[in-house]
């Protein structure tokens, strides 16, 4: 705990009460523990605090009701309220001791001058105030009081009229903050109770540090003092930008300041307040610490405080520039993002930045001296979300980072060299104490491994793969190459003036140049390919207007402050404008067709109401930390949602009240779900937070393996199937390997892009691409190759596909598809509108297709020459009716947006119902009957029972694969009559390699290694089958096979199947098919294609003509046999749900309808119908190949 005194000021207090909330909250698992803990903590400890606590813990342990051991988590809780209240006393001991010695100020240097009137004038007045502190109750130590003792007499020496000491936890060197103006009794006094200087910030605390007070240095020079970080006044907006918002052109270069900007990853820990370790390197910044002077993180995240004001420095990069802050009033930046500023107003000086955005809060402490003489130090303390969840980052006394530590139980070791560095960054399987420092020295898991050059700049990055990615520096520590962990290396080349010109990368890629205009404010980026894009930007760094290699051109306005757009055209000339409250909230978005949508916001910048286009409205209700409550649809329907009092999600209940419940962990990942009928999902997690066993409701437990990086490892069913990965250095994938024992290889090239794929079978795919890295080529395992040509845009202008049929496209200005022609050289062409949306579709015989859309953007209308396709759709866009040709589908839907109801143009009805869980619970059609489905705890169903005469029972293995189906005649299947039965085994990795079956015996299928069929075994006759390099069915041999014996390709293309011969057009589609008979004669097939791809005719060999009509969604809605005359002489209409055909339908009035299982293309149903009779159909069971088992409806029928 090491609480000994002034050390154990009012934070580490209060820390130490949120660490006993936390140990009530874990109480009952480490009950045994509790003792032992609390006497070690009095015996290694000594301090007032510690005092103070050993007589409270005796007190208390002794009460009336056997002390603590009666209520551990009640005493806990009681232990923090009373470290909160101690904290409160020395607050207000310190307030009095530092208003004490500005009173005295004058009397104490006075006298001390006396005695020593040179260098030794400061350790005479600390001994004035180890005096006067001990007068007070509080001790002092000879460092902090002549720490306190230089402000004092340097504000003599140098008239500061103003002073301020804070007294912190592990950091007794605080910093005297003072302004010029002649020394002055009231304004000493005024400075010790405000803590804030204006104007001239810096006076006797200045040279305050030096190497009698802090701990050794090592002799490093400036070490202690971190470069300053303002940026200049021409800078501050584009200082001010997010790294990742910033505009950025090749690998990747700013293109408003020419500065290098590269963001790495190192480490994300997930949760409600995710812990994500980042590293960012810019060629023009100099104020980094952790990993050199032009790196950032988010351990050297601080604030200085100067003559000028405020600058908040971010993990990223990013520099906020504010005025001097008025104590308790929110101060916004200058320019860039609106991260408002507070300080509290106490002598302590602390400050908070808050990210509205998120709602986390930045606490700044810790005063440190700087580079420059003018200037202070506040380093990052700790990020809180608005629910109390933290992350602090835990200090040596000499301020560089020992530790980032989450309260949900994450704990990341930082380890630093004697220049103060990173060289190593570990994750502890367990957090430390917070009393036990020595505790961060366990091992853990190493994530990251640093090391530096001579110059002291990061040299080395290495992970898991004890590789390092590497880097080279200039003079001025700018980043001159890297080279990646698989040996790709990029290099950038540095004008006169700092900014890059010029980069070159392996083997060419992303190679470009830079040419800057300041006057004009224009940078020309010309890439690997010679294409030219110029940038117009403003003074805060973000683009106007950006010209491509075509000569398009984009605009974007931007505000005064610079960190918001206020429209965006196009170079279509369409414009989208935005509106922002006071907050910067977006409110409103003013479309090109003048359509609006519209959002009002709380004061946590939290959305409440918003207005889409159409005038729908969503709303959304939070609780005081900005936890959503509810959320209601446009239709009324609300959700609603429940939290921990940590503020993590704790259940979710929909529109119809079934609730889903969360537990979740101290990170508030959750660890179980519990599902509306009360099945519970649980979960354990590795150090990582990564999932590392899940086990279902029926107890069956899924084990993984992870990489250090997050990568998969491994992957255990609950079977004992097992899969693996590797992984190169790069976390680029190397193999994977299936139950089977099969394994998959690929390889990569540069930037870490795919460029072979080896399968199981040897078959190998390889991919090239141009210096962009687009890709130009596919070849597959037969040498056949797939190419694809760009604009100097970037946009796809031609595929060549394996069998050399070329498709071409152009585009309009904005990038969107103007024409499509195809290898038979029939082209598309397209029309929008100004949302780019599609209005038309032309071939060139003159076929037209038109499309209209309603106020939210979905489609209302289309029309082609055959049909005329109408949709409406409820106020949150599901469709409510779909009519084709006058022949109408509708649907309803229950609060929680599952389909209820569908009625088909022949009028048959179907209606669903769902269990709690919101799975399908009954299906009734029409009169034909009524399905009911039962599940097990997995959500896996076990029972089916059709009507009042079958059931259908299914049982499934522990890897979740069917293994039996076995339909019984009536309710029971112990009484009911067997009707059929079928079992299921698999291979290792899930392929079918089994089916036996009542009436029909066993069928075993032999498969190759990427689980193809080549044989089928059955009672009496085998089938076989072989394939080519490419996957092409070469050969195929069957009972009553229509083709049996070998098949011949060009490409992809097949010729020939036994004595059957094909034809295509340059498309690549059928247009005839001719048969040979075994008596020498032919029966030829022909078929003809309109350009969007689908078959409008087709010829039999008796001459039967049909003839098929689409709608302008591309589902075919008819089929009619021509007379010879032209007339239809037989047709079938179809109606679809969605992409599932639910019915066919003739003019004499017969009909069938199928049903599917919701939001899949598996029918349950078969309901063949007249206008006048509803007959049972079939219902449909599917075995896992995807085959229906025809099922009567009634027992005897058909």
């Amino acid at each position: 705990m090491g609480m000994w005194w002034p050390d154990a000021n009012s934070g580490t207090l209060r820390h130490a009460a949120d660490a006993w909330r936390t140990f009530a909250d874990t109480v009952d698992d480490v009950r045994a523990a509790t003792n032992k803990a609390a006497t070690t903590l009095i015996h290694n400890n000594k301090g007032e605090a510690i005092d103070a606590f050993e007589t409270f813990w005796g007190r208390y342990a002794k009460g009336k009701d056997e002390g603590w051991l009666s209520d551990l988590a009640t005493s806990a809780r009681s232990m923090a309220k009373a470290l909160d209240k101690f904290a409160d006393k020395v607050d207000e001991a310190i307030e009095e001791l530092w208003t004490q010695i500005a009173i005295d100020a004058v009397a104490i240097v006075a006298g001390g001058l006396l005695t020593l009137p040179t260098g030794g004038a400061s350790d005479a007045v600390a001994g004035e105030i180890i005096a006067m502190a001990a007068g007070l109750g509080v001790a002092v130590e000879g460092a902090v009081a002549t720490i306190a003792a230089e402000m004092l007499v340097g504000a003599v020496y140098t008239s500061i009229a103003s002073v301020t000491v804070d007294l912190a936890v592990a950091q007794p060197a605080k910093i005297a903050l003072g302004q010029q103006g002649g020394f002055s009794l009231d304004e000493v006094n005024a400075a010790a109770k405000d803590g804030m200087i204006y104007g001239g910030l810096f006076g006797a605390g200045a040279g305050v540090l030096k190497p009698g007070v802090l701990p050794k240095t090592g002799g490093v020079p400036g070490l202690l003092k971190p470069p300053g970080i303002r940026p200049n006044l021409i800078g501050k907006g584009p200082a001010g930008r997010f790294a990742k918002e910033t505009p950025k052109v090749g690998e990747p270069i700013d293109i408003a300041t020419g500065a290098m900007l590269m963001e790495q990853t190192d480490l994300t820990l997930p949760g409600s307040l995710p812990l994500v370790f980042e590293r960012t390197h810019m060629s023009s910044y100099r104020g980094g610490v952790s990993f050199g002077p032009t790196w950032s993180c988010l351990l050297d995240e601080r604030i200085q405080l100067d003559s000028e004001g405020v600058v908040f420095a971010a993990a990223d990069g990013m520099r906020l520039v504010y005025p001097v802050p008025e104590p308790d009033v929110p101060t916004l930046p200058e320019k860039g993002a609106r991260w408002p500023l507070e300080w509290d107003g106490k002598p302590d000086g602390v400050m908070t930045v808050t990210d509205p955005g998120t709602g986390v809060v930045r606490t700044f402490t810790r005063p440190a001296p700087t580079e420059e003489s003018s200037a202070v130090h506040l380093w990052l303390e700790s990020l809180q979300d608005r629910n109390g969840t933290r992350i602090d980052i835990e200090r040596a006394l000499a301020g560089n980072p020992l530790a980032i530590r989450h309260s949900g139980g994450y704990y990341v070791a930082v380890d630093t060299d004697e220049h103060r560095r990173v060289t190593a960054l570990r994750l502890l399987d367990e957090a430390p104490s917070i009393y036990e420092p020595q505790g961060r020295d366990g091992a853990g898991t190493m994530v990251m491994r640093y090391a530096y050059d001579e110059a002291g700049h990061l040299a080395e990055v290495i992970n898991s793969s004890n590789q390092p990615m590497r880097y080279t520096y200039d003079a001025q520590g700018r980043v001159t190459s890297w080279t990646d962990r698989n040996g790709t290396s990029f290099a950038y080349v540095y004008g006169p003036d700092g900014r890059v010109i010029r980069t070159e990368g392996s083997d060419g890629v992303y190679n470009g140049t830079l040419e800057y205009d300041d006057a004009a404010r224009t940078t020309v980026y010309t890439d690997s390919l010679g294409h030219r894009t110029t940038y117009r930007y403003n003074t805060d760094g973000q683009v106007t207007e950006e010209t491509d290699p075509l000569g398009h051109t984009t605009l974007t306005t931007w505000n005064t402050r610079g960190d918001r757009r206020l429209s965006v055209t196009d170079p279509m000339g369409h414009t989208t404008r935005y509106a922002y409250d006071e907050d910067g909230n977006l409110t409103a978005v003013t479309l090109p067709d003048g359509s609006e949508a519209r959002a009002t916001y709380n004061d946590l910048c939290q959305p409440v109401e918003v207005t889409e286009p159409g005038g729908t409205t969503w709303r959304h209700v939070y609780d005081g930390a900005g936890n959503l409550l509810t959320t209601t649809d446009p239709m009324g329907s609300t959700s609603t949602y429940g939290y921990t009092e940590r503020g993590h999600l704790a259940e979710v209940t929909d529109a119809l009240g079934s609730t889903t419940r969360l537990t979740p962990d101290r990170t508030g990942l959750p660890n179980a779900v519990t599902d509306p009928l009360g099945h519970t999902t649980s979960v354990r997690r590795d150090p990582f937070g990564r999932v590392v066993e899940a086990t279902d409701p029926l107890g069956r437990t899924t084990r993984m393996g992870w990489t250090t990086e997050g990568k998969p490892g491994w992957r255990e069913e609950p079977d004992g199937a097992r899969e693996s990965w590797t992984w190169d250095g790069e976390g680029n994938l190397l193999t994977h390997t299936g139950p089977a024992g099969n394994t998959t290889h690929q390889t990569s090239t540069h930037f870490d892009v795919p460029a072979t794929r080896t399968e199981p079978d040897g078959a190998s795919y390889a991919f090239a691409y141009d210096t962009e890295l687009r890709l130009t080529q596919v070849t597959n395992p037969q040498g056949l190759t797939w190419t694809y040509t760009y604009d100097p845009a970037g946009r796809l202008t031609a595929e060549t596909d394996f069998n050399g049929r070329t498709l071409t496209y152009t585009h309009d200005a904005a990038g969107d598809l103007r024409t499509r022609t195809n290898g038979a050289g029939e082209t598309l062409h397209f029309t929008r509108d100004v949302l780019g949306r599609t209005t038309e579709q032309r071939d060139e015989s003159g076929a037209r297709t038109t499309y209209a859309y309603d106020a939210q953007g979905t489609l209302t209308q289309a029309t082609n020459p055959d049909v005329e396709l109408t949709l409406e759709r409820d106020a949150v866009g599901r469709v409510l009716s779909e009519t084709v040709n006058g022949r109408t589908t509708t649907y309803a839907y229950d609060a929680a947006g599952r389909r209820i109801e569908r009625t088909t143009p022949s009028g048959l009805r179907s209606v669903w119902t769902y269990d709690e869980s919101g799975r399908p619970a009954q299906l009734t059609t029409g009169t034909a009957g009524t399905l009911t489905f039962t599940y097990d705890a997995a959500g896996r169903e076990t029972e089916r029972r059709i009507g009042e005469s079958v059931t259908l029972t299914q049982t499934w293995d522990r890897a979740d694969r069917l293994a039996t189906q076995t339909i019984n005649a009536g309710h029971r299947r112990e009484t009911g009559r067997i009707l059929q039965h079928r079992s299921y085994a698999y291979r290792l990795d899930g392929y079918l390699a089994e089916i036996r079956e009542l009436t029909s015996g066993t069928r075993r299928f032999d498969l190759d290694s990427v689980g193809r069929v080549t044989a089928v075994h059955a009672h009496g006759w085998t089938e076989t089958y072989a394939y080519d390099t490419a996957g092409n069915l070469t050969h195929a041999t069957a009972p009553d096979h229509e083709t049996p014996g070998d098949r011949s390709f060009t490409g992809t293309i097949i010729h020939r199947a036994g004595r059957t011969t094909y034809e295509h057009d340059a498309q690549g589609r059928l247009t005839r098919r001719t048969r040979k008979l075994l008596n020498g004669q032919t029966r030829t097939w022909t078929y003809t294609w309109n350009p969007e791809d689908r078959l409008t005719n087709a010829t039999t060999p008796d001459g039967e003509h049909w003839h098929y009509t689409y709608d302008p969604l591309g589902r075919r809605i008819s089929k009619q046999r021509l007379a010879a005359d032209g007339t239809v002489a037989e047709s079938v209409t179809f109606a679809w749900e969605d992409t599932r055909l639910a019915e066919q339908s003739t003019p004499e009035g017969k009909h069938t309808t199928w049903d599917y299982a919701p939001d899949t293309h598996r029918p349950l149903t078969q309901t063949d119908h007249t206008s006048l009779v509803r007959e049972p159909g079939l219902a449909t069971p599917h075995h896992p190949l995807g085959h229906g088992l025809p099922l009567p409806s009634k027992p005897g029928g058909r």
